[in-house]
Protein backbone atom coordinates (compact mmCIF):
# COMPACT_ATOMS: atom_id res chain seq x y z
CA UNK A 1 0.00 0.00 0.00
CA UNK A 2 1.50 3.39 -0.98
CA UNK A 3 2.59 5.63 1.86
CA UNK A 4 0.64 8.75 2.64
CA UNK A 5 2.06 12.11 1.70
CA UNK A 6 2.46 13.00 5.39
CA UNK A 7 4.51 9.85 6.05
CA UNK A 8 6.86 10.57 3.16
CA UNK A 9 7.27 14.19 4.20
CA UNK A 10 8.12 13.08 7.75
CA UNK A 11 10.80 10.73 6.40
CA UNK A 12 12.29 13.56 4.35
CA UNK A 13 12.29 15.81 7.42
CA UNK A 14 14.18 13.15 9.41
CA UNK A 15 16.81 12.90 6.68
CA UNK A 16 17.24 16.67 6.58
CA UNK A 17 17.81 16.68 10.35
CA UNK A 18 20.47 14.00 9.91
CA UNK A 19 22.51 16.28 7.63
CA UNK A 20 23.30 18.50 10.62
CA UNK A 21 24.18 15.63 12.98
CA UNK A 22 27.82 15.48 14.12
CA UNK A 23 29.81 12.29 14.70
CA UNK A 24 29.77 12.79 18.47
CA UNK A 25 25.96 12.66 18.38
CA UNK A 26 25.84 9.24 16.69
CA UNK A 27 24.75 6.61 19.25
CA UNK A 28 27.32 3.99 20.27
CA UNK A 29 30.41 5.55 18.67
CA UNK A 30 32.22 6.60 21.85
CA UNK A 31 34.92 9.23 22.47
CA UNK A 32 37.89 7.17 21.22
CA UNK A 33 36.34 6.38 17.85
CA UNK A 34 34.98 9.92 17.58
CA UNK A 35 38.50 11.31 18.08
CA UNK A 36 39.97 9.05 15.39
CA UNK A 37 37.23 9.96 12.94
CA UNK A 38 37.59 13.68 13.59
CA UNK A 39 41.39 13.43 13.25
CA UNK A 40 40.76 11.88 9.83
CA UNK A 41 38.56 14.84 8.89
CA UNK A 42 35.25 12.99 9.24
CA UNK A 43 33.02 15.16 11.40
CA UNK A 44 29.44 14.48 10.31
CA UNK A 45 27.15 11.48 9.97
CA UNK A 46 26.69 12.24 6.27
CA UNK A 47 30.43 12.21 5.51
CA UNK A 48 30.83 8.99 7.54
CA UNK A 49 28.10 7.31 5.51
CA UNK A 50 30.03 8.05 2.31
CA UNK A 51 32.93 5.72 3.19
CA UNK A 52 33.14 1.97 2.78
CA UNK A 53 34.41 0.01 5.82
CA UNK A 54 37.65 -0.85 3.99
CA UNK A 55 38.44 2.74 3.03
CA UNK A 56 37.46 3.99 6.48
CA UNK A 57 39.78 1.46 8.14
CA UNK A 58 42.69 2.60 5.95
CA UNK A 59 41.96 6.22 6.81
CA UNK A 60 41.46 5.90 10.59
CA UNK A 61 43.45 2.86 11.72
CA UNK A 62 40.32 1.26 13.18
CA UNK A 63 39.42 -2.34 12.36
CA UNK A 64 37.18 -3.15 9.41
CA UNK A 65 34.65 -4.62 11.82
CA UNK A 66 34.49 -1.37 13.80
CA UNK A 67 34.25 0.65 10.61
CA UNK A 68 31.53 -1.60 9.24
CA UNK A 69 29.51 -1.09 12.41
CA UNK A 70 29.92 2.70 12.29
CA UNK A 71 29.14 3.14 8.60
CA UNK A 72 26.04 0.96 8.99
CA UNK A 73 24.80 3.15 11.85
CA UNK A 74 25.45 6.26 9.79
CA UNK A 75 23.66 4.88 6.75
CA UNK A 76 20.67 3.88 8.85
CA UNK A 77 20.20 7.59 9.45
CA UNK A 78 20.59 8.68 5.85
CA UNK A 79 18.13 8.67 3.00
CA UNK A 80 20.33 6.46 0.83
CA UNK A 81 19.64 3.53 3.16
CA UNK A 82 15.86 4.16 3.05
CA UNK A 83 15.82 3.39 -0.67
CA UNK A 84 16.69 -0.23 0.14
CA UNK A 85 13.57 -0.57 2.29
CA UNK A 86 10.54 -2.26 0.69
CA UNK A 87 8.71 0.79 -0.60
CA UNK A 88 6.79 1.26 -3.81
CA UNK A 89 8.17 2.87 -6.94
CA UNK A 90 5.58 5.59 -6.43
CA UNK A 91 7.09 6.37 -3.02
CA UNK A 92 10.61 6.44 -4.46
CA UNK A 93 9.43 8.85 -7.14
CA UNK A 94 7.80 11.05 -4.53
CA UNK A 95 10.89 11.16 -2.31
CA UNK A 96 13.21 11.93 -5.21
CA UNK A 97 10.93 14.61 -6.61
CA UNK A 98 10.86 16.29 -3.20
CA UNK A 99 14.64 16.25 -2.79
CA UNK A 100 16.28 16.46 -6.20
CA UNK A 101 16.88 19.71 -8.05
CA UNK A 102 18.56 20.62 -11.36
CA UNK A 103 21.38 23.02 -12.14
CA UNK A 104 21.06 25.09 -15.31
CA UNK A 105 23.07 24.15 -18.40
CA UNK A 106 23.07 27.62 -19.99
CA UNK A 107 21.92 26.22 -23.31
CA UNK A 108 18.40 25.23 -24.41
CA UNK A 109 19.74 22.29 -26.40
CA UNK A 110 21.62 20.82 -23.44
CA UNK A 111 18.65 21.51 -21.17
CA UNK A 112 16.46 19.54 -23.56
CA UNK A 113 19.04 16.75 -23.76
CA UNK A 114 19.22 16.45 -19.96
CA UNK A 115 15.48 17.05 -19.48
CA UNK A 116 15.91 20.12 -17.34
CA UNK A 117 19.57 20.35 -16.37
CA UNK A 118 22.22 18.60 -14.29
CA UNK A 119 20.35 16.63 -11.63
CA UNK A 120 21.37 16.48 -7.99
CA UNK A 121 22.27 13.08 -6.50
CA UNK A 122 23.65 12.04 -9.91
CA UNK A 123 26.90 12.10 -11.87
CA UNK A 124 27.01 13.47 -15.42
CA UNK A 125 30.08 12.39 -17.39
CA UNK A 126 30.97 14.50 -20.43
CA UNK A 127 33.55 12.96 -22.77
CA UNK A 128 34.99 13.79 -26.18
CA UNK A 129 38.10 14.80 -28.10
CA UNK A 130 40.17 17.82 -27.15
CA UNK A 131 38.31 20.98 -28.15
CA UNK A 132 34.87 19.37 -28.19
CA UNK A 133 33.63 21.66 -25.42
CA UNK A 134 33.96 19.58 -22.25
CA UNK A 135 35.49 22.32 -20.10
CA UNK A 136 33.24 24.98 -21.64
CA UNK A 137 30.18 23.05 -20.50
CA UNK A 138 31.66 23.04 -16.99
CA UNK A 139 32.60 26.74 -17.03
CA UNK A 140 29.09 27.67 -18.12
CA UNK A 141 27.34 25.54 -15.50
CA UNK A 142 29.72 26.78 -12.80
CA UNK A 143 29.21 30.46 -13.65
CA UNK A 144 25.42 30.21 -13.65
CA UNK A 145 25.22 28.24 -10.41
CA UNK A 146 27.90 30.32 -8.64
CA UNK A 147 25.87 33.44 -9.40
CA UNK A 148 23.26 32.02 -7.05
CA UNK A 149 23.77 30.96 -3.45
CA UNK A 150 26.31 28.30 -2.49
CA UNK A 151 29.78 27.22 -3.57
CA UNK A 152 31.06 25.24 -6.56
CA UNK A 153 33.94 22.80 -6.03
CA UNK A 154 36.22 22.60 -9.09
CA UNK A 155 38.82 19.81 -9.01
CA UNK A 156 41.41 20.68 -11.66
CA UNK A 157 43.60 17.76 -12.77
CA UNK A 158 44.87 19.21 -16.07
CA UNK A 159 45.81 22.73 -14.90
CA UNK A 160 43.34 24.18 -17.41
CA UNK A 161 41.11 26.07 -14.97
CA UNK A 162 40.77 29.64 -16.28
CA UNK A 163 39.54 32.49 -14.09
CA UNK A 164 39.55 34.73 -17.18
CA UNK A 165 37.18 32.39 -19.00
CA UNK A 166 34.91 32.10 -15.98
CA UNK A 167 34.85 35.88 -15.67
CA UNK A 168 34.19 36.37 -19.40
CA UNK A 169 31.21 34.01 -19.36
CA UNK A 170 29.84 35.80 -16.30
CA UNK A 171 30.14 39.25 -17.87
CA UNK A 172 28.64 38.24 -21.23
CA UNK A 173 25.73 36.59 -19.43
CA UNK A 174 25.19 39.67 -17.23
CA UNK A 175 26.07 37.76 -14.07
CA UNK A 176 27.88 39.14 -11.03
CA UNK A 177 31.43 38.18 -12.03
CA UNK A 178 32.89 39.03 -8.61
CA UNK A 179 30.34 36.82 -6.88
CA UNK A 180 30.97 34.02 -9.36
CA UNK A 181 34.73 34.08 -8.81
CA UNK A 182 34.29 34.12 -5.04
CA UNK A 183 31.86 31.20 -5.12
CA UNK A 184 34.00 28.83 -7.20
CA UNK A 185 36.52 26.92 -5.06
CA UNK A 186 39.53 25.65 -7.02
CA UNK A 187 41.38 22.49 -5.97
CA UNK A 188 44.44 21.46 -8.00
CA UNK A 189 45.05 17.69 -8.08
CA UNK A 190 48.65 16.92 -9.03
CA UNK A 191 48.49 13.12 -9.22
CA UNK A 192 46.06 10.25 -8.78
CA UNK A 193 46.66 9.74 -5.07
CA UNK A 194 46.45 13.48 -4.42
CA UNK A 195 43.15 13.51 -6.34
CA UNK A 196 41.79 10.65 -4.23
CA UNK A 197 42.99 12.39 -1.06
CA UNK A 198 41.27 15.64 -2.03
CA UNK A 199 37.99 13.83 -2.46
CA UNK A 200 38.38 12.08 0.90
CA UNK A 201 38.93 15.43 2.62
CA UNK A 202 36.09 17.12 0.76
CA UNK A 203 33.38 15.73 3.03
CA UNK A 204 34.91 17.47 6.04
CA UNK A 205 35.18 20.73 4.09
CA UNK A 206 31.54 20.54 3.01
CA UNK A 207 30.50 19.93 6.61
CA UNK A 208 32.50 22.96 7.79
CA UNK A 209 30.90 25.16 5.15
CA UNK A 210 27.48 23.88 6.18
CA UNK A 211 28.13 24.91 9.79
CA UNK A 212 29.08 28.39 8.59
CA UNK A 213 25.82 28.68 6.67
CA UNK A 214 27.20 28.02 3.18
CA UNK A 215 26.36 24.93 1.18
CA UNK A 216 28.25 23.26 -1.65
CA UNK A 217 25.91 23.20 -4.66
CA UNK A 218 27.98 21.42 -7.30
CA UNK A 219 31.18 19.42 -7.81
CA UNK A 220 33.09 19.64 -11.10
CA UNK A 221 36.07 17.39 -11.91
CA UNK A 222 38.03 18.31 -15.03
CA UNK A 223 39.11 15.67 -15.87
CA UNK A 224 38.36 12.54 -13.87
CA UNK A 225 40.82 10.09 -15.50
CA UNK A 226 43.80 12.21 -16.58
CA UNK A 227 45.97 11.49 -13.52
CA UNK A 228 45.07 7.80 -13.47
CA UNK A 229 45.82 7.43 -17.17
CA UNK A 230 49.18 9.23 -16.91
CA UNK A 231 50.46 7.29 -13.90
CA UNK A 232 49.20 3.79 -14.68
CA UNK A 233 50.56 2.87 -18.11
CA UNK A 234 50.59 -0.59 -19.62
CA UNK A 235 48.40 -3.65 -19.13
CA UNK A 236 50.27 -4.66 -15.98
CA UNK A 237 48.95 -1.64 -14.10
CA UNK A 238 45.37 -1.84 -15.37
CA UNK A 239 43.99 -3.73 -12.37
CA UNK A 240 45.37 -1.43 -9.62
CA UNK A 241 44.38 1.61 -11.66
CA UNK A 242 40.81 0.43 -12.04
CA UNK A 243 40.57 -0.48 -8.36
CA UNK A 244 41.73 2.97 -7.26
CA UNK A 245 39.49 4.68 -9.82
CA UNK A 246 36.50 2.62 -8.69
CA UNK A 247 37.12 3.57 -5.06
CA UNK A 248 37.40 7.22 -6.09
CA UNK A 249 34.18 7.17 -8.12
CA UNK A 250 32.28 5.35 -5.40
CA UNK A 251 33.02 8.14 -2.92
CA UNK A 252 32.08 10.82 -5.46
CA UNK A 253 28.78 9.04 -6.06
CA UNK A 254 28.15 8.95 -2.32
CA UNK A 255 28.79 12.68 -2.03
CA UNK A 256 26.36 13.42 -4.85
CA UNK A 257 23.62 11.44 -3.15
CA UNK A 258 24.27 12.29 0.50
CA UNK A 259 24.83 16.02 -0.02
CA UNK A 260 22.13 16.27 -2.70
CA UNK A 261 24.32 17.91 -5.35
CA UNK A 262 24.99 17.36 -9.06
CA UNK A 263 28.46 16.20 -10.10
CA UNK A 264 29.81 16.99 -13.57
CA UNK A 265 33.03 15.32 -14.62
CA UNK A 266 34.84 15.46 -17.93
CA UNK A 267 36.65 12.47 -19.35
CA UNK A 268 39.32 11.88 -21.95
CA UNK A 269 38.91 9.49 -24.86
CA UNK A 270 40.91 6.93 -26.79
CA UNK A 271 40.53 5.40 -30.22
CA UNK A 272 39.64 1.73 -30.45
CA UNK A 273 41.90 0.60 -33.29
CA UNK A 274 40.32 -2.87 -33.32
CA UNK A 275 36.88 -1.49 -34.08
CA UNK A 276 35.87 -2.10 -37.69
CA UNK A 277 32.50 -0.42 -37.77
CA UNK A 278 31.02 2.65 -36.11
CA UNK A 279 32.69 5.38 -34.11
CA UNK A 280 36.08 4.17 -32.77
CA UNK A 281 36.14 6.80 -29.99
CA UNK A 282 35.73 5.40 -26.47
CA UNK A 283 35.80 7.05 -23.06
CA UNK A 284 38.79 6.26 -20.83
CA UNK A 285 38.06 4.17 -17.75
CA UNK A 286 36.21 1.24 -19.26
CA UNK A 287 33.23 -0.37 -17.60
CA UNK A 288 33.94 1.22 -14.22
CA UNK A 289 33.27 4.67 -15.62
CA UNK A 290 30.18 3.43 -17.41
CA UNK A 291 28.71 1.91 -14.26
CA UNK A 292 29.47 4.82 -11.94
CA UNK A 293 28.28 7.69 -14.14
CA UNK A 294 24.51 8.18 -14.12
CA UNK A 295 24.48 10.01 -17.45
CA UNK A 296 27.14 9.89 -20.20
CA UNK A 297 27.22 12.65 -22.81
CA UNK A 298 29.47 12.23 -25.84
CA UNK A 299 30.67 15.43 -27.54
CA UNK A 300 31.79 15.70 -31.16
CA UNK A 301 33.31 18.55 -33.13
CA UNK A 302 31.47 20.14 -36.02
CA UNK A 303 32.52 22.98 -38.30
CA UNK A 304 34.05 26.05 -36.62
CA UNK A 305 32.28 26.55 -33.26
CA UNK A 306 29.55 23.99 -33.88
CA UNK A 307 29.46 20.97 -31.57
CA UNK A 308 27.19 17.93 -31.21
CA UNK A 309 26.19 16.39 -27.86
CA UNK A 310 24.82 12.84 -27.73
CA UNK A 311 23.13 11.34 -24.67
CA UNK A 312 25.14 8.15 -24.92
CA UNK A 313 23.91 6.39 -21.81
CA UNK A 314 21.16 7.13 -19.31
CA UNK A 315 18.66 5.17 -17.21
CA UNK A 316 15.84 7.48 -18.29
CA UNK A 317 16.80 9.66 -21.28
CA UNK A 318 16.39 8.61 -24.92
CA UNK A 319 19.53 8.34 -27.04
CA UNK A 320 19.15 11.79 -28.58
CA UNK A 321 21.64 14.36 -29.81
CA UNK A 322 21.57 18.14 -30.03
CA UNK A 323 23.68 20.87 -31.64
CA UNK A 324 25.30 23.62 -29.59
CA UNK A 325 28.01 26.24 -30.12
CA UNK A 326 31.08 27.46 -28.24
CA UNK A 327 30.87 31.24 -27.84
CA UNK A 328 31.89 34.02 -25.49
CA UNK A 329 29.01 33.06 -23.21
CA UNK A 330 30.31 29.50 -22.92
CA UNK A 331 27.87 27.07 -24.53
CA UNK A 332 25.09 28.55 -26.62
CA UNK A 333 22.26 27.63 -28.96
CA UNK A 334 23.63 29.86 -31.72
CA UNK A 335 27.04 31.00 -32.91
CA UNK A 336 26.19 34.71 -32.87
CA UNK A 337 27.38 35.40 -29.32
Amino acid sequence: MPKKKEEIEEEIKEVQNTVDMEIKDLPGIGPVRTKKLEDAGITSVVSLSCFSPVDLADKTGLTREECGEMTMKARELTHSNKLFNPITAADVKKIRSEERWQAETGCKGLTELTRGGYTSQTITEVYGLNGSGKSQICFTAAAIQANKEGLIIWVDTENTFSTDRLEQISIVRDLDSEKVLNNVIHLRAFDAFHQVRIMEELGSYMDEQKKEGTEIKMIIIDSITMNFRAEYEGRGTLSPRQQLLNRHLKLISRYAESYNIPVIMTNQVLSNAEGTFGDPIRAVGGNIMGHRATYRIYLRKGSKTKRVALMDDSPEHPRNEIVYYLTEEGVSDSEKK
